[in-house]
């Protein structure tokens, strides 16, 4: 005969062992279900990086790539970066404008560049020597004058302008040529 203590023993260890097995189960889900959404986790950060990478290769490609003109009405006044501007004078041809003062000049001058001083109080009539059919590639010390002269050019109904972000010193920093 069983007495009582034993039986409830037994039922005490036989709910012990339900209880384990169903925690087990919990613990044994719990972790498929964090491996899951690891793999899904991994999987979304890794394409968000192949995403931006695409992204970057491609603003890479644009600082370096040559802006064209898709018609004779279409106006680029486009600011470049000294690589996409050397790029530009060696394979469009077209009038190198350097809008320093004489005393800049004097320092050197980009191969071939025709010189009108911003300052000077004829700036505007002088550029309207220059060929409105042919690019201007313009460029100051630093970009700011040059800036104001391509938007001048604009005005005046020149549809290639190309200004030299950085000015010379850009230019220099690449150590590329100049002239005096």
């Amino acid at each position: 005969m069983i007495d009582n203590y034993d039986f409830c023993s037994c039922q005490h260890f036989a709910v012990r062992s339900i209880i384990k097995k169903e925690r087990f189960k919990e613990t044994k889900f719990l972790t498929l279900n964090i491996k899951q959404t690891m793999k899904k986790l991994i999987t979304t950060i890794g394409t968000v990086l192949c995403c931006s990478l695409a992204i970057l290769t491609v603003q890479l490609q644009a600082q370096t790539t040559i802006p064209k003109a898709q018609t004779a009405d279409v106006v680029v006044n486009t600011d470049v970066n000294a690589p996409t501007f050397k790029k530009l004078i060696e394979t469009k041809p077209g009038q190198v404008l350097d809008v320093r003062t004489p005393e800049e000049w004097a320092e050197g001058i980009i191969n071939g560049a025709i010189k009108m001083n911003y300052y000077d109080k004829d700036f505007s009539k002088q550029l309207d020597k220059l060929d409105k059919t042919k690019p201007v590639y313009v460029y100051c010390k630093v970009g700011g004058r040059s800036g104001s002269a391509a938007k001048e050019l604009e005005k005046k109904g020149f549809k290639l302008v190309y200004n030299l972000d950085g000015g010379i010193k850009a230019w220099d920093k690449e150590g590329y040529p100049k002239v005096k």
